[in-house]
């Protein structure tokens, strides 16, 4: 069944999603408040910039709608790939499937409505949009790049070899057909989000205490 989707005000960056027409959660309910979403397949997201690997996610979509065509993968977010992106998109027979959606201020509705936070990236440093995934209480697939194992194991989700299309599909795959799975990483994801390290008051503290040591020890 195809989906229809009415964004939000485009404004800044934001992630991306797609849903499933068995999936009644509340999230989901959260997110048609704000917006609406016909009856479709699960939900990815990521941003639109050039080292995100918009043409792999393009590639892992086209093989996921094979076995899940009302799968729907929306990428929130400006950069200097949305037009090459929309080219691949067309190029791959994906339109309305891969849904370009542009920027938007309320990137937590988006969050509010996912199942699955995809990161396919070339490269990344630490990336922050995978905490706030696990603050969304989302199981994470994400590439081997920068600080991502740092943040990702299997207990939440995934993590892939940058550029292994075949893994990613795999694995993106798996946790859209094991609901179970899926849940165990979700709650897994949102416990880890409650860590210290994610706290920005601790965080500050400890960045604080280490000036003062450094400072002392300068004297």
């Amino acid at each position: 069944m195809q989906a229809e989707y009415r964004a939000a005000t485009f404004a800044s960056p934001a992630l991306a999603f797609a849903i499933h027409p068995q999936l009644t959660t509340p999230r989901l309910r959260r997110f048609a408040m704000n917006s609406w979403v016909g009856r479709s397949a699960h939900r990815i997201r990521r941003k639109a910039r050039p080292p995100k690997g918009i043409d792999h996610l393009v590639a892992v979509a086209s093989r996921i709608h094979k076995e899940f065509p009302g799968a729907r993968f929306v990428i929130v977010g400006d950069g200097s790939q949305r037009a090459e992106g929309g080219l691949w998109i067309r190029e791959a027979g994906l339109e309305g499937v891969v849904i370009l959606a542009g920027r938007s201020d309320a990137p937590h509705v988006y969050l509010a409505a996912a199942d699955i936070f995809f990161l396919p990236s070339r490269w990344e440093s630490l990336p922050i949009s995978i905490v706030e995934a696990f603050r969304a209480g989302l199981p994470v697939i994400a590439t081997d790049t920068g600080g991502v194992n740092e943040l990702v194991d299997d207990s939440v989700g995934y993590v892939c070899k940058v550029g292994d299309i075949t893994e990613l599909t795999a694995r993106l795959g798996e946790l859209i057909r094991t609901p179970l799975r899926r849940s165990a990483c979700a709650t897994a994801a949102l416990e880890r989000s409650r860590e210290e390290r994610f706290d920005t008051d601790a965080v500050n503290l400890k960045l604080g205490q280490a000036y003062l040591e450094m400072i002392g020890q300068s004297r």
